[in-house]
């Protein structure tokens, strides 16, 4: 049996049949904004044409929804997602999006199945998954002590020739502690960058986002490809993720001290 739903947005108006889902046994602390390139390639390789923050967006929401039950509708699936930290607002668009996509190809269907699919999965495996949900409330505010950062990026390089007459310099100076704790953040929790506490707009100043907050925008994709100097930062910032999700997962989190992010005004 399906529920048939509309999706509420103006530009995207196609009914969309919801089958109805089953009791799962798996938490919402399983689940995450994002989700492991091994299950993607595993249960979405054939939707590889979305727009992969869409695409994630609307797996979060389906299984979300799963968790909490009930009738899914285009409202509580797109609110189902608010324990995770994540957007109603941004989650509707792309479920909306992602509908609309599929719908002209005539894969909603298969994608259903994909998402039963992938909850039958997480159902057999539930003891193994990873407590994303602890590590989203152990760093929700937190941030790289400065004391950390120091012993981090002690005897980095902070220049790079780039041609005979060229040098590029790059200090290792706050925004680059704050891109950093964004980085292991991201990986840790498999979040999504925008919903990191240092990336919050700031709502005095029409929602732009604060200077910090570009700088990480404009620096991610030479953090994430290791490009010239941050090489070294990459590997040296890979262990210290893997000795916090070690802390984390083993619930040594008791009086942990944590450099807080400020609360937006």
């Amino acid at each position: 049996m399906h529920i048939v739903a509309r999706t509420g947005i103006a530009s995207f108006t196609a009914k969309r049949r919801y089958p109805r889902q089953r009791p799962v046994s798996f938490g919402l602390h399983h689940v995450s904004p994002t989700h492991p390139d091994s299950w993607i390639d595993a249960y979405f390789a054939a939707f590889a044409d979305l727009p992969p923050r869409s695409l994630h967006h609307a797996i979060a929401a389906h299984l979300a929804r799963m968790v909490l039950g009930g009738t899914p509708t285009n409202t509580n699936l797109s609110e189902a997602v608010l324990p995770l930290g994540m957007s109603r607002w941004a989650t509707s668009y792309a479920l909306a999006h992602v509908s609309d996509r599929l719908a002209d190809s005539g894969r909603q269907a298969a994608f259903d199945q994909a998402i039963d699919a992938l909850a039958g999965h997480l159902d057999t495996t539930r003891h193994e998954l990873t407590d994303y949900g602890q590590r989203r409330r152990a760093l929700a505010d937190w941030s790289i002590p400065a004391t950390d950062w120091a012993h981090i990026t002690d005897g980095l390089p902070t220049r790079l020739q780039t041609s005979t007459w060229r040098w590029r310099h790059l200090p290792w100076d706050d925004r680059e502690r704050v891109l950093s704790s964004v980085w292991i953040w991201y990986h840790a929790t498999h979040g999504d960058r925008a919903y990191n506490a240092h990336m919050r707009r700031d709502w005095t100043d029409r929602g732009r986002l604060k200077p910090t907050a570009k700088y990480v925008s404009n620096r991610w994709r030479a953090l994430t490809t290791r490009d010239g100097l941050y090489q070294a930062l990459f590997d040296r910032l890979n262990t210290h993720l893997s000795g916090i999700a070690r802390t984390i997962d083993s619930g040594g989190i008791a009086g942990w001290a944590v450099d807080p992010v400020p609360a937006p005004p």
